[in-house]
């Protein structure tokens, strides 16, 4: 009679092999990919129930580490399906799997995966440690294709903290490996994220040819993941031309909504609504938020949660919906609190005094502005500096305190100049007005 602890091996055995065959068909062309997630999807309960029984069991027994490491092997897939706390986890359990049969190879491996989490989780910081950790042991073993992921990686979490040069560099690195090895999958997620970075820098042209080579490739190997991601990174290179970008981002919203990549609508989405409320259409820009914010929460997506808020207080703004704005802010402030970003925490202090300030709460607004400050100069920011001060000059000049007011002013415009930021014009013109009227 079979034991218990032989049918639950055999169980996970099984759907571990499920996963194998639905990571070797995605990629490998249109209908295979369609295919994959369909089987996927059909057998993600026993997949789930197979890989948690593994995890439960791999250090005391190495064929289940081996299982456990079996159903991680190639992480393109579960993050449709898990969010990425869930799948932090996962590749953590993954990571001691291969520690405990000493596979310095897999290491590596479960070191970039834990990275593309925090990556999904907005530190950023944290994300490069362990691509970096990751590059080392695939240098220090000669795995060209783990070099040249670990590299992308690297070079797409600089590009989200605003270093698109660096980002340059590495993705320029990983992609010449993959031409190398004949890599196209990655080849084509390279290309993208070199893409990205020409965006970042102004080079329209450029981004462009990169795009079209990176999608081009994503059809080719059908990849519907990546291809969604090259449509609404096109749609935002052509935000000037509404009808045109909005088109690129929905067509990445219907492959999003089709392949389940709720991850990938929430981008689609934030930037539907971010052209939305460029162009105007603010019942629009706020239907794509809304969708946006409660895609975010049901995965636990905090970044993507905090851009939702931002779009849909500056939306609200709008309107003068102004009885919204401090709960909105509150949650922008418990979530950057939660990440551990200074920077967005000193925007969402922003947005409270601004919030507090609009239903008449004008001691509290000073009290949230005189926050953001604080963690403004705390972390050299200049711009949210010029910001805060602008602020606190205009509740400061409705409040009768003319000449604090201006001099706030002025050394909000002060910095504006000096780092050459556009809003210097709208300062400038504020304060002609109020010295005329003082």
């Amino acid at each position: 009679m079979t034991s218990r602890h032989e049918a639950y091996l055999r169980h996970a055995n099984y759907y571990a092999g499920v996963v194998t065959k639905a990571n070797g068909l995605y990629g490998s062309g249109q209908q295979s990919s369609w295919n994959a997630l369909s089987l996927f999807d059909l057998e993600w309960v026993n997949i789930r129930v197979g890989f948690l029984w593994a995890a439960s069991q791999s250090a005391a027994n190495r064929a289940a580490a081996q299982l456990c490491i079996d159903y991680l092997l190639e992480t393109t897939l579960l993050p449709l399906r898990l969010n990425p706390h869930e799948l932090l986890r996962w590749c953590e359990a993954g990571r001691a799997s291969a520690a405990a049969l000493s596979d310095r190879n897999l290491e590596g491996c479960f070191l970039g995966n834990i990275g593309h989490t925090y990556h999904l989780l907005g530190d950023f910081e944290r994300a490069v440690q362990f691509y970096g950790e990751n590059l080392e042991i695939a240098r220090e073993l000669g795995e060209r294709r783990a070099q040249a992921v670990a590299l992308a990686s690297i070079g797409a979490a600089y590009l989200e903290m605003g270093d698109a040069r660096r980002t340059l560099d590495l993705c320029s690195e990983s992609l010449k490996i993959c031409r190398d090895i004949g890599d196209r999958r990655n080849e084509g997620i390279a290309l993208v994220s070199l893409g990205n970075a020409y965006e970042q820098l102004k080079e329209t042209d450029k981004a462009i040819e990169c795009y079209q080579l990176g999608g081009s490739i994503a059809r080719g190997v059908g990849d519907k993941i990546l291809e969604g991601r090259q449509l609404n990174s096109l749609g935002v290179l052509y935000a000037g031309k509404t009808e045109l970008a909005i088109g690129y981002c929905e067509q990445a919203l219907v492959i999003a909504r089709e392949t389940g990549d709720l991850f990938g609508q929430g981008l689609a989405l934030g930037s539907i609504g971010a052209m939305a409320k460029a162009a105007g259409d603010l019942p629009r820009a706020i239907s794509a938020f809304t969708e946006r914010l409660a895609i975010a929460r049901e995965i636990a997506d905090w970044i993507g949660e905090s851009k939702a808020i931002a779009g849909l207080f500056s939306s609200y703004v709008a309107t003068g919906q102004t009885d919204k704005l401090v709960a909105l802010s509150k949650r922008r402030l418990a979530i950057a609190r939660e990440i551990g970003d200074r920077q967005a925490e000193g925007a969402a202090f922003g947005d409270l005094g601004f919030a507090y300030s609009a239903v008449g709460d004008t001691e509290r607004a000073l009290a949230m502005i005189d926050e953001r400050l604080a963690i403004a100069r705390e972390i050299k920011d200049r711009n949210g500096e010029s910001k805060g001060l602008f602020n606190k000059s205009k509740i400061l000049w409705t409040l009768g305190d003319r000449s604090t007011a201006i001099v706030l002013a002025q050394a909000s415009l002060a910095i504006l100049r000096d780092i050459d930021d556009p809003q210097a014009e709208e300062v400038s013109v504020q304060i002609s007005v109020w010295l005329r009227l003082s």
